[in-house]
């Protein structure tokens, strides 16, 4: 509800492809207007920085038990637990546009920039992903002085799925053109459409993974073997010892590294121009209906001029 909220890209002329997609003040917003690094434009900033609507909601459930029993010698313990985690996150970035590296406020004034940035598709993701763990241990009296400890634990951490099937990921045993890798492509057995022709198009032209997730390799030997003992050689003094082979979960922050990747989301850098980039037809070109998958492959390639003879093939671009 901030007024500035208020001062859009289309307020000021700036044709954004995004706004297909979404039409939040994450992407209507004013872009971010950014001088370059090392020159006289080095501390120039303004507009919505890139992280200011991003959104990160982890919630865990959890349900466990832990069972002892006692006798003169034996201190055994067992148990288990459940978690069911959530995390739902939005991470728009620059789909509000940034135009950067000014060389000075005359270029800003004549509406150039030096590059220009915006990504448009699908952000909002709802990653779901369960965990489990089961111990048993004993605490054995041996003496008076001597008691060991035992004990061994399984740890079980469910790779991550996404509500819609919306995360992409890359097979590279399946890349039989090198030139085009849109057949390297998949996406989960439970993808759904977005409702959106630009992203259900490089959908359908994805491979389907037989599995939720796209990851190879499900992880389920972590079993993790304790051992310990505390000796009382005199009543002033205890020696301890003990090993231990121990797992964890990462940070649920890991899925953000495949957030943005295809066939969900495309990302635009323009510069050209070279330093003549126009802030109000940047992106003028983009057809937001036009299917993902028929970027690829993407080669820019010059035709005339002194460089010509460095051209390849040319490519849809």
């Amino acid at each position: 509800d901030d007024p500035f909220l208020e001062l859009t890209n289309a307020a000021v002329g700036v044709d954004n492809p995004a706004n297909f997609f979404d039409s939040s003040a994450a992407t209507t917003r004013l872009g971010h207007y950014v001088g370059r690094p090392g020159g006289i434009m080095e501390r120039f900033s303004f507009g919505g920085p890139n992280d200011s609507f991003n959104k990160r909601e982890q919630r865990t459930f959890t349900i466990g038990d832990t069972l002892s029993w006692t006798t003169t010698s034996h201190a055994l313990r067992m148990g288990g637990e459940f978690r069911h985690n959530r995390y739902d996150t939005n991470l728009p970035e620059e789909q509000a546009t940034e135009f950067e590296k000014f060389d000075n406020f005359t270029m800003l004034l004549r509406g150039l920039a030096t590059e220009a940035d915006t990504q448009f598709g699908i952000t909002d993701k709802q990653f779901r992903f369960n965990d489990f763990n089961l111990f048993v241990a004993d605490d054995w009296r041996l003496s008076r002085t001597l008691t060991v400890n035992a004990g061994v634990r399984y740890e079980f951490f469910g790779l991550p799925t996404e509500v819609n099937g919306w995360i992409g990921n890359l097979n590279f045993d399946a890349l039989t053109n090198a030139d085009n890798p849109v057949n390297a492509f998949i996406v989960p057995k439970n993808v759904q459409n977005t409702g959106f022709a630009a992203v259900d198009a490089a959908i359908a032209a994805s491979q389907k993974a037989d599995n939720n997730h796209t990851l190879n390799g499900q992880d389920w030997n972590n079993l993790a073997p304790r051992v310990g003992f505390a000796w009382t050689p005199t009543d002033r003094w205890v020696v301890r010892g003990g090993y231990g082979i121990f797992y964890d979960r990462p940070s649920a922050a890991y899925m953000n590294t495949v957030f943005s990747n295809y066939p969900f989301l495309r990302e635009q850098e323009v510069t050209f121009p070279a330093s003549a980039v126009p802030l109000n037809a940047a992106w003028s070109q983009q057809d937001p209906t036009f299917p993902f998958n028929q970027y690829l492959p993407n080669e820019i390639v010059r035709t005339g001029g002194a460089d010509a003879r460095c051209g390849q093939r040319s490519h849809r671009v």
